[in-house]
């Protein structure tokens, strides 16, 4: 379920002109030392590339949080509500932004806001859920304390007012059928 949530978010930050590269789920991983996100391909953890920028990546930020839903007696079946926090890094030119205007990080900020936020939905459907809600809870625009968290190979300094930096968190909110805990919920049969 929440591979499609992660796909659908990804797909919409595809439509900004500010990327080229949308990386989906990653995670930070330490390798000799050196600190960066990596995305796992074929079983195998591959560093981003981060040799140009237009980028964007997403990570769980926090434990998955889940509680038996209030309401399952009325679903003649037992609710669970996950909430998985997550949070979308993106790292472009100013230059590549329309407006020049020292807050192009906070209107960045929230066109992602847009974009992402989503409750219900042809998604819900997709994925079987018996409610989907995507919800911003804050995001920031502090470059050197975002790659200070994110990179141990990168110095602050490197960066300028001519890049933007930003992170935008979110809370994803799914609750389905507890037999949907699988990977990929079983839908409904339309004969019923």
């Amino acid at each position: 379920m929440i591979e499609q949530v992660i796909t659908y978010i990804n797909t919409q930050l595809a439509t900004l002109p500010f990327f080229t590269e949308n990386y989906g789920l990653s995670e930070v991983k330490e390798d000799n030392g050196v600190r960066q996100p990596v995305r796992i391909a074929g079983g195998v953890p591959v560093r981003l590339k981060l040799n140009k920028f237009g980028i964007t990546y997403i990570r769980k930020t926090g434990p998955v949080r889940s509680l038996k839903a209030v309401d399952a007696y009325k679903a003649c079946s037992d609710l669970i509500q996950s909430v998985y926090p997550i949070t979308i890094f993106a790292l472009t030119k100013r230059k590549d932004f329309p407006i020049e205007t020292a807050f192009a990080s906070d209107m960045l900020a929230t066109q992602i806001y847009k974009l992402a936020t989503l409750t219900g939905g042809p998604l819900k459907n997709t994925i079987g859920a018996k409610s989907l809600s995507i919800t911003p809870t804050g995001y920031d625009t502090d470059t050197e304390a975002i790659l200070n968290r994110e990179f141990s190979n990168i110095r602050p300094s490197d960066f300028n007012y001519s890049d933007i930096v930003i992170s935008v968190s979110f809370d994803i909110t799914i609750t389905a059928d507890l037999s949907c805990i699988d990977p990929i919920c079983p839908l409904p049969d339309p004969e019923i």
